[in-house]
């Protein structure tokens, strides 16, 4: 991964811990390797921290984990936008996938 990433991707998360997987492993599957990852978990209540830790320690090189008490899907917005530094910015949904190739420039 470059110094610094063309791409950033910002997945907020509340209580979607279910389908937390997809999203993340849709990212992962995506050619290159110039992108950053950030997994937000917004106060979550349910496996969302435990799905999200595991995740962490699977793809420690790749992912980036915060969790915070629930501030509402802007501000968690706010805080990826703070916390990455890529030159483009990619906010996905937690229910949400990637498709193949859609980072490809």
């Amino acid at each position: 991964m470059a110094e610094t990433p063309l791409f950033s991707i910002v997945i907020p998360c509340c209580n979607y811990g279910h389908w937390l997987p997809r999203a993340v492993n849709s990212v992962l599957a995506q050619d290159g390797s110039d992108w950053e990852l950030l997994v937000i978990n917004d106060g979550s209540t349910d496996t969302t921290d435990a799905v999200a830790t595991e995740l962490l320690h699977q793809h420690q090189s790749r992912l980036r984990y915060l969790a915070q008490a629930n501030r509402g899907v802007a501000a968690t917005r706010n805080r990826g936008i703070d916390a990455t530094t890529g030159r483009y910015l990619i906010f996905l949904d937690a229910d949400d996938e990637m498709t193949p190739g859609a980072l490809g420039v």
